[in-house]
């Protein structure tokens, strides 16, 4: 009986525990929310893809995935993918729901970054200085050296100096044909390849060298230009012009002691005589253009003076001195002129239009023309001629050492200065010129070890760099060294075609450069720096053949013009700076 009672007991017992066991299996475990993502990349637009297929249920499945996207946006899906177009930080709700409505979240954020322009660490600059001016050529100077890129290194550098003509390299020379306004640029490309590019106006000028605002060009029309006093003469000055920006004012001298203002003006000429009028335009920087002409007066039935106008080429050298007179700008407001006569200012005369003489003394000459017309009136110009006495070649100066020295001061005169060095050295061996201002002038070597080369420098009183006047040198240097200066005076030189060749840092030359179109084939085996400039014998920079670095197999064209602002006729030296084997061969095509 009372085992019974316990078999009872235990199964009411086992029924009660499976009762509660079952009701506890069927209540609903709530899902797990859990999501990736992977961004196409840092920065907008940005794909970004979104995977919840780690999220799961433990006692059944999810039927329902929803996602708040943080930029107003939503999707639905285990899987999907959103495109932020603007940069900022988001906050991505994925929001899972099973197969009982049980839901579960989870969160997670994203930062996508303002666009990237690949080009943005790339800053290009370039700054233009004259390197020879007031008299030709117009040799620029053009320096990129300020330019930078947070990838490492700028590899290229590619210029248009706004003539038609293109370079490349760090720092180059350009020479312009004339003065005039010009449009610069520049374009960089890193080691990345991003590339980025800049463009300015500069102005070369015989006054000014270089300037970032561009001078306002003055230009007007006169009528009538001569007649009988009282002469009414209306003056328009429309057709002047600034290219980078507007004229600010017109100031007008009318020659006979009266000014006036204004684009447009007129004057009364009661007097007879012959008036230079003057127009004096400013822009709005304050640069200032100015242009004259002339206004003939006449009693009534008086014949009109003409004007004598010309040119002289050169008004400065050395004794003998070629100069040609061209006096075909001369002109007769009422007539044709009759006869041209010169007086050159040393007592001999000549006659023509175009015409030559040879001054054979130092000293400065007014040399005059007079026009007479068909009716006998006169007119008269004058120029003024320098010449200059020929100066021997200075006495070669030797200096040596033992380490870093600066030098004693030595005297340069105006021409080609050569500095012919040796090192035996095994660190470095520099060497700077410097003027008694304290300039430095040029950077003569830099390199390290053993050493054998010459460097060339131009000295010339219209020059950026050396001028005439004291100067030492600053050596730096672990060895012992020597260095030689001279001061060449080519007068002659080979004629073309001619070739040379050699290793490292040569002067090489001299050579005559005839009127035409030269071509110079240009070859280098180095690894490193291959710089060939042209000078001319009175040391002025003609032309920049080749800035390279490593091995190079190329020509250059150089024209060769009378009074050509380039490379005249006459007798010229090469400067090579090389790592290694080179040649140059020269000729007229």
């Amino acid at each position: 009986m009372r085992s019974s009672r316990v078999v009872v007991a235990f199964v009411l017992l086992t029924g009660v525990l499976g009762l509660i066991t079952g009701c506890a299996l069927l209540q609903n475990s709530p899902p797990v929310a859990s999501f990736m993502f992977i961004l196409s990349r840092r920065d907008a637009p940005c794909v970004v893809d979104f995977d919840a297929s780690s999220s799961h249920d433990p006692d059944g499945i999810i039927v329902k995935y929803e996602w708040s996207l943080g930029d107003g946006s939503s999707g639905t899906g285990g899987s999907i993918s959103h495109t932020y177009t603007e940069s900022g930080t988001y906050t991505i709700d994925l929001t899972v729901t099973d197969d009982k409505g049980k839901t579960a979240s989870s969160s997670e954020t994203i930062t996508v970054l303002p666009p990237y322009d690949v080009n943005a660490g790339l800053t290009v600059t370039f700054v233009a200085s004259p390197r020879s001016y007031l008299v030709p050529p117009l040799t620029i100077q053009f320096d990129a050296s300020g330019s930078s890129s947070d990838q490492g290194s700028i590899v290229s550098y590619s210029w248009s100096f706004g003539d038609g003509s293109t370079g490349s390299g760090r720092i180059v020379l350009h020479t312009y044909s004339s003065a005039g306004s010009y449009t610069v640029s520049l374009t960089a490309t890193d080691s990345q390849g991003a590339t980025a590019s800049i463009t300015r106006i500069i102005q070369v000028s015989m006054d000014g060298g270089v300037e970032g605002n561009i001078k306002p060009s003055a230009n007007f029309t006169a009528s009538p230009t001569s007649g009988t006093a009282p002469l009414a003469v209306d003056f328009n000055a429309s057709g002047s012009s600034d290219p980078d920006g507007s004229i600010a004012s017109y100031n007008w001298a009318f020659g006979d002691g009266t000014t006036g203002t204004g684009v447009t003006t007129s004057h009364t000429y009661s007097i007879p005589g012959t008036y230079t009028v003057s127009l004096t335009v400013i822009d709005g920087q304050g640069a200032t253009g100015s242009t004259t002409r002339i206004i003939q007066v006449n009693t009534s039935g008086e014949n009109a003076s003409p004007i004598a106008s010309f040119t002289a080429s050169p008004t400065s050298g050395v004794a003998p001195l070629a100069v040609d007179f061209n006096a075909s700008g001369s002109s007769d407001p009422d007539g044709s002129i009759a006869s041209y006569k010169w007086a050159f200012g040393d007592s001999t005369t000549g006659t023509g239009v175009i015409t030559s003489h040879i001054y054979n003394s130092t000293g400065t000459y007014t040399a005059r023309l007079t026009v007479t017309d068909n009716k006998g009136a006169t007119g008269s110009a004058t120029h003024i001629i320098e010449v200059a006495a020929y100066s021997p070649e200075p006495v070669p100066i030797t200096f040596s050492g033992t380490g870093d020295v600066v030098t004693e001061l030595f005297s340069l005169t105006e021409g080609l200065a050569t500095f012919e060095m040796r090192h035996t050295g095994s660190a470095n061996f520099i060497v700077w010129l410097y003027n008694t201002d304290g300039a430095a002038v040029d950077l003569l070597a830099n390199v390290i070890g053993t050493y054998s080369g010459t460097a060339l420098v131009g000295v010339r009183a219209d020059s950026w760099g050396a001028v005439p006047g004291t100067h030492l040198l600053e050596v730096a240097a672990d060895g012992a060294w020597e260095i030689t200066v001279q001061q060449p005076m080519y007068t002659s030189g080979v004629t073309l075609p001619w070739n040379y060749e050699g290793t490292g840092d040569v002067v090489t030359g001299p050579f005559e450069l005839p009127t035409g179109t030269i071509e110079f084939a240009l070859n280098h085996n180095g690894s490193a720096n291959f710089i060939v400039w042209l000078y001319s014998a009175d040391g002025t920079i003609v032309d920049l053949l080749v800035n390279v670095i490593g091995t190079y197999d190329g020509s250059k064209i150089v024209g060769v013009q009378p009074d050509s602002w380039g490379a005249s006729p006459g007798v010229h030296v090469l400067s090579v700076r090389a790592d290694g084997d080179w040649s140059v061969a020269v000729w007229k095509r």
